[in-house]
């Protein structure tokens, strides 16, 4: 597997302002003094996910910088890939950087937070990976899937995998914004500007969706989640930085519910 410490880290983050056409008014000054939000994304790497949030954190104030782990085509070890976020964090020299991983991103950021808590201000867990040694049946289909040659590898991925993260209510709320209130046709309307970032982003994320990494790519991150969790169960408690999990019940693979009120039984209030 490749290592990252070879390879700059500003290669591997991107701003989604500047690459989905995000028009911002924001003073000079800001690109420096401004706090950061780091995003690390799930297993499959697909960074496009949290589009729609992006706008009114930036209109806030803060400048933000997504973690593309796909830029290169092996994956990473998770030492590395944590110590290529580290890197990221000390160029950035950010007044507050807030680490945000989403499920599999959720492993990899806590681990940075653990390595070195001074460069993290908060830490922020979207639908967490962090209880894979008590996931038995994410850990059944981890040892299916890799032994499916890579011919067959999207569809089972999907079968023993897409199907359990399928929200049905956000599909649903998506149909009904675009083809009932037609949200997007009156945006395009009021706000072209805000909209054509909207369109961009969308058509990333499909992108994203629609050309999978090779079997080999997911083989290590699924490695990285087990070596991950390990190392987490062992330092939870040494965890610095004030930490939020965001979960919820409408993915049945990670079922976050839980591994919150795990985390929180074992670490107390925040």
């Amino acid at each position: 597997m490749l290592s990252l410490s070879l390879l700059a880290p500003l290669s591997l983050w991107y701003d989604p302002v500047s690459r989905f056409g995000l028009p911002v008014d924001t003073a000079p000054q800001a690109a420096t003094a401004s706090p950061l939000i780091c995003f690390i994304p799930g297993l499959d790497g697909t960074t496009a996910s949290p589009f729609v949030q992006w706008p009114p954190l930036v209109n806030a104030g803060y400048r933000i910088r997504v973690y593309d782990a796909r830029a290169e085509p092996v994956a990473a070890t998770i030492d590395a890939e944590v110590g290529c976020i580290l890197d990221f964090l000390r160029e950035a020299d950010a007044p507050q950087t807030l680490l945000m991983g989403e499920s599999y991103g959720g492993v990899v950021a806590a681990s940075a937070a653990l390595r070195e808590p001074s460069l993290v201000s908060s830490l922020v867990l979207v639908n967490p990976a962090s209880a894979f040694s008590e996931m038995p049946s994410l850990q059944a289909d981890a040892r299916t899937l890799s032994k499916v040659p890579q011919a067959l590898f999207p569809a089972a991925s999907f079968a023993l995998l897409g199907r359990k993260t399928f929200d049905a209510g956000f599909v649903a709320t998506a149909v009904r914004d675009v083809l009932v209130e037609r949200k997007l046709e009156k945006l395009r309307e009021s706000e072209p500007a805000l909209a054509a970032y909207y369109d961009a982003a969308l058509a990333h994320l499909v992108d994203e969706i629609s050309s999978q990494p090779p079997k080999c790519w997911f083989d290590a991150r699924f490695a990285n989640l087990r070596a991950g969790c390990g190392l987490l169960e062992e330092g939870w408690e040494a965890l610095q930085p004030p930490l939020l999990v965001v979960a919820g019940t409408a993915d049945a693979l990670l079922r976050s519910d839980v591994e919150a009120a795990r985390l929180a039984a074992r670490l107390g209030p925040q």
